[in-house]
């Protein structure tokens, strides 16, 4: 059951992130009811109930991104939070850390005006480097606990086994 609450529940963040970046209430609604058909009607529904981690992580982005985006007016718990979604997510789905590092750069969209072309990225870049080390540190620094535990319970300094642990061959 928690996979179809996380799906309804991306759906509903879903519609506060496009809330966030002002689209009107039709594109909301065509959003959020295209991603809830995707997902139960699709072949993702297949993924639904079977104990996969796809939707638990997908949730813990989801919640990154909106706290991201809130962290954007301000607000150190906002920044923490993301990060601790973020690493939720990363650790529920460690293919997802470059989605999860990338959403960092939600806290430089622009919060009111024009973006300025790219040079106006760049201000906003130099303006929130703060809260984004913060976030960034902490999803590098649960990946090297990762790392670390790895190591302390098998040996290797690595996030996940290596292939040839699987009994596979490189050739």
């Amino acid at each position: 059951m928690a996979d179809v609450w996380c799906v309804l529940g991306a759906t509903i963040i879903l519609a506060k992130l496009m809330e966030k970046f002002r689209l009107s209430a039709f594109i909301i609604f065509i959003g959020c009811t295209t991603y809830a058909a995707i997902n139960f009607t699709g072949a993702f529904r297949y993924h639904i109930g079977i104990g996969l981690m796809e939707n638990h992580g997908m949730i813990f982005m989801m919640l990154s991104a909106l706290y991201l985006c809130l962290a954007r007016e301000g607000g150190a718990i906002r920044i923490f939070m993301a990060t601790i979604f973020g690493i939720l997510g990363f650790w529920t789905r460690l293919d997802h850390l470059v989605v999860i590092a990338c959403l960092g750069l939600l806290i430089c969209e622009p919060i009111e005006g024009s973006t300025g072309l790219w040079k106006g990225y760049w201000n906003r870049f130099k303006l929130h480097w703060p809260r984004l080390t913060w976030y960034w540190g902490g999803v590098v620094l649960s990946l090297l606990l990762l790392c670390f535990r790895n190591w302390w319970l098998g040996g290797d300094f690595v996030p996940t086994q290596r292939l040839m642990d699987y009994g596979t061959k490189l050739d």
